[in-house]
């Protein structure tokens, strides 16, 4: 079927040829290949510090979906689509519930790791419920601004919580 025809270094095929034989080599031998040293780099002056992405108040644009189901409120001519600075003040009150929600809970978990009591059942309780409405917050901005505004809002709460 195919025709195998070398030239020099390269491998020619011929598809319409029928006998089908097993390509061959150049009977020429290949260049030997040599190593090239890279040059040498300069030394920092001291230890390098791993970059860390800024940890930013997120100020994303709200979901087409969530200005379409009115959850930023309606006028007379319909959905409201908010400003910028109507997005970063509705960021920022959500991040401050989410703080304090998430210092409460680390509260409430340094308790229980120190409780010797063994009713511990109500601090349970209680993490298990500011767990979820941290969770479920975090949700809620996700279904208005999206899943990735959401984890940035996530990650700018976490940084600031261990701050305070």
């Amino acid at each position: 079927m195919a025709k195998h025809v070398s030239h020099h270094h390269q491998l020619l095929i011929d598809w319409t040829s029928a006998k089908l034989s097993p390509p061959t080599a150049s009977p020429e031998p290949a260049d030997p290949l040599t190593q090239t040293a890279l040059p040498d780099l300069p030394k920092p002056d001291g230890p390098e510090k791993a970059r860390k992405s800024p940890v930013v108040l997120p100020v994303p644009k709200p979901l087409a979906s969530a200005i379409g189901k009115g959850h930023f409120g309606e006028d007379e001519r319909g959905p409201v689509r908010p400003t910028a600075t109507e997005v970063r003040a509705i960021t920022e009150h959500h991040a401050e519930r989410l703080i304090e929600l998430l210092g409460r809970l680390r509260d409430t978990e340094v308790q229980l790791g120190r409780s010797r009591v063994p009713d511990r059942a109500p601090l349970i309780q209680e993490k298990d419920r500011l767990l979820s409405a941290y969770q479920s917050g975090i949700a809620l901005y996700a279904e208005d601004f999206g899943e990735h505004a959401a984890h940035r809002l996530d990650a700018y709460v976490r940084h600031h919580a261990d701050r305070e």
